[in-house]
This record gives C-alpha cells, structure tokens and sequence, in this order.
C-alpha cells in the first residue's frame, strides 16, 4: 500500500492547525515534520508550533537532526524524552554516556535554555535483574546549560557526580531520581561535598534506595534551607529489613533541615502487596520500629505540617501524642499506620481530642 503526499490544501491545512497545539508527542515522527514544512509551497513564517508548551520527544537516533523544527516555541516549558533505547544500548553495551542522548540534551538547551521542566523516563523495564534501574547515560554536565531549570525528573540512577552537577544549579526547585552507589571497595574516597548545592530545592523525591547512604551524605552535608519536601519510595525487598536504627538515622538527618513541612515514607509494591492492598515497614515479630526516641530528631522541623509512614510496628501512647502536638503545632496529617494489635499503646481518644486541638 502506497501513502499519497499531502496536497498543498491538506499542507497548509496541518500547518495553519499547528499554530494551536501546546502539546505534542512526536511518537518517532520528527522527520514527518521537517519534511512537510520542506515541501510546502508556502513556507510558514516563524516555528511551526509557536504556542507549544510540552514537547514529548520519543523517537530513534536517526531524527535528532530534524528536532530544531519543534524547537521553535518561545512558550516552551517541559520537554520530556523517552531515553528507553538509549538505557538499553548502554546498559547491554556497557558504552555511557550514550551520544544520542547527550546529542538531544544539547540541542533542547541550545534552543531552549530557560527551560523550566526537563523529563528524562525509561519505559522499558523488560531488563535483566542486573541491570534494572540502570544509571541515567547521560553527561550531566548538559544540564548545567540549562539555566533556568527549575525541575529535573527521572526513573534513571544518578551516581554521586550527578548530583553534584545538579546540585551546583541556582534555579533547582523539584528533584525525582533513583541514587546509585558507584565508589567499589578500596577506591579512593570522595571529596567533600560544598555545603552550597541544591540551594533553592523544595521537593526531592528518590525511588529505589530511600535510604542509600549518598541520601545520608546529601542530607547531612547540604544546608538545602529551603527544604520543604521529603519523599522515598522504598523497594518492597529491602523494606523488611529495616530497622529502628537505619530509621532514627534517616530521621537525624532530616531534622537537620528545620524547614521540612512534608516527609512522606511509601514501599513501591509487589504485585501481590498491591493486591493485598498494602506493603509495610519490618515485620511483625520485631521490636517497635517506631517509638519516641526514633521519632525525636524530627521534632526540629516545627513547620511539619505531614508526616507519613507506611504500616509499621509502633510503640505510641498518649504521651507521645502530646509531644508532637507541642512541637508540631502545624501539623495537618500524621499517619503512622500498624495492622498489629497492640502497636500503638495506650493512645486515648480523650487523649486524641486534646492533642488535636493543638494542631491548627
């Protein structure tokens, strides 16, 4: 079956419609567009998508040289590309950062470098267990030609290199990233992280390893005062292995940054846990992995408004109820959930009632 050429009609008829679309997806068809805008018999005079907003760019690496077609819009704001052949190719073929993808980068940032939002996904999480959650192959050293960037997100691993290059940008509101351990046994050890990275962050949201040791060093190195928003999703296998330790850890370095409004703890779920509907911290026949001395180094941040754990064993009472009503008198939502009797002690709903009248 043979596909007729647009008549010039139908030609002018595309591009006088493309004037209006604030979202695209070139679903691999970047090279379509250039060459319609070649063959018209009237040019269009400036970008072809003048109010485009979000660019979606999945395509192969064959058509990296057409993207300055759709690069045009003086309104774009979020590109988001879908790096799954490039995670593929470096992760079968060990070659990283891939070029086709620092190639993209390059380009969005030469045309676009008051980009707001950039996207980097994998959709393709048909990969073998060693390789799964890859690192992000990319040369983070792009990024920094973005500047005005005020979110970066990915599902890809970010070693601690990474983070730095993100770290050292002004405008870095929103971060969503996996964390990858890469410093082998015996290899010389880092240099000191500057206290100065992520000076504007608000949110950071890290899936995989919530509790990865370069979170810790991140945490407790970077002042971050603008902090406001703390999320791990932690993987289901290493979540019932947690400990009341590795917690209180993770809760000293968090109350570090006394502007924390929102720490939110989630287990990323098996498919039988979804099923289940649930996916929990540690297991029931270990001690308490919540209890007042856990919970302490978090009454620093005064501004809490959410605290979120998933189920978890808990040794609560009325006691300690009255204490987070003091020292968090913002607070808006505290869950801290159990599905063992018992777990919570002594917690009165007289008890419930005085100290939620404390909270605004």
């Amino acid at each position: 079956m043979t596909v007729q050429e647009p008549t010039q009609a139908e030609q002018h008829r595309v591009l006088s419609l493309a004037r209006h679309v604030q979202e695209l997806d070139t679903d691999c068809k970047v090279q379509h567009f250039s060459n319609l805008v070649e063959s018209a018999s009237v040019k269009p005079e400036g970008p072809i998508f003048p109010k485009l907003k979000h660019l979606y760019i999945r395509g192969t690496t064959d058509e990296v040289k057409y993207l300055p077609t759709l690069l045009g819009s003086t309104n774009l704001q979020k590109v988001e590309i879908d790096a799954s052949l490039y995670t593929i190719q470096a992760s079968f073929t060990g070659v990283t950062p891939h070029p086709e993808l620092n190639s993209i980068v390059q380009t969005v940032a030469e045309y676009h470098p008051s980009l707001r939002q950039l996207l980097i996904q994998n959709y393709f999480w048909l990969l073998p267990p060693s390789v799964f959650g890859p690192v992000l192959p990319l040369d983070c050293k792009l990024i920094s030609l973005f500047t005005n960037l005020g979110t970066f997100s990915t599902n890809l691993g970010l070693t601690r290199d990474m983070l730095v290059q993100l770290g050292n940008l002004p405008t870095l509101l929103k971060l969503q990233c996996q964390l990858v351990e890469t410093n082998k046994e015996g290899a010389r050890p880092y240099k000191a992280l500057p206290d100065n990275l992520f000076p504007c962050l608000e949110m950071w949201r890290v899936v995989g390893d919530g509790l990865s040791p370069l979170l810790f060093e991140f945490l407790r190195t970077c002042k971050m005062t603008n902090l406001l928003r703390v999320e791990l999703v932690l993987k289901a296998e290493l979540v019932a292995c947690l400990d009341s330790s590795s917690l209180h850890t993770l809760f000293t370095v968090l109350g570090m940054h006394i502007s924390l409004q929102v720490v939110n703890l989630v287990t990323s779920r098996t498919k039988s846990e979804a099923f289940c509907g649930f996916a929990y911290l540690g297991t029931p026949d270990k001690d308490q992995l919540v209890t007042d001395e856990v919970i302490a180094p978090l009454y620093k941040c005064r501004n809490l408004r959410t605290l979120s754990l998933p189920p978890c064993p808990a040794a609560l009472n009325n006691t300690s109820l009255d204490e987070m009503s003091n020292v968090w008198p913002y607070l808006e939502m505290l869950i801290i959930g159990t599905y063992w009797s018992g777990a919570i002690n002594n917690m009165t709903w007289d008890s419930l009632s005085t100290s939620a009248s404390r909270f605004s």
